[in-house]
């Protein structure tokens, strides 16, 4: 969906809409080494910038903050996973509900991993490899606490750059 910067513009001049921002959803598990939870997980990639500046947003934190999640997007397609390679560690930054974080036993500054069944756009079949499970690694610098134990108990945020599965062609809009 590459004219997301259009539409976002579009509907910013509708008098109705306060704010609009790109995301993006994937369903994953979330897994730690030592824990035998393995929640699935509904990962949401948001623009981090419009989460800071928006109070009810940014109050959702226990722990960490919106701007913990800023991804160094590198531009380097991780080609395991199709999606943007982290910088610095390697490990895209997280923010998970306070219930999963229970279950997982994890806390901010703990290594977590996603795991996928499928793979982007590849995921409807387009692909061969498109069945082939892919996993990337995060790093807990947030809690959640949205008041919703559903909410709490299944999202993670990152930063939308960081887990958007991208093609070579349209990196250069990372940068």
């Amino acid at each position: 969906f590459p004219e997301y910067r259009e539409v976002e513009e579009a509907l910013k001049q509708v008098d109705a809409v306060e704010s609009a921002a790109p995301f993006v959803l994937h369903e994953m598990l979330v897994t730690r080494v030592g824990s035998r939870a393995r929640p699935g997980g509904l990962i949401k990639g948001v623009d981090i910038e419009t989460i800071a500046r928006t109070p009810q947003l940014a109050g959702i934190f226990r722990k960490g903050s919106a701007k913990d999640l800023l991804h160094p997007a590198t531009g380097a397609i991780d080609p395991a996973t199709g999606m943007v390679a982290a910088g610095g560690t390697g490990e895209i930054p997280l923010a998970i509900g306070y219930v999963m974080a229970e279950h997982l036993k994890v806390a901010v500054g703990d290594s977590v991993t996603l795991v996928s069944p499928l793979r982007g756009v590849a995921a409807m079949g387009m692909e061969e490899a498109a069945s082939i499970p892919a996993s990337v690694r995060g790093r807990v610098v947030g809690i959640l606490d949205t008041g919703f134990y559903d909410y709490d108990n299944r999202l993670v945020l990152a930063d939308y750059r960081a887990i958007q599965p991208r093609s070579e062609e349209h990196t250069s809009e990372l940068q």
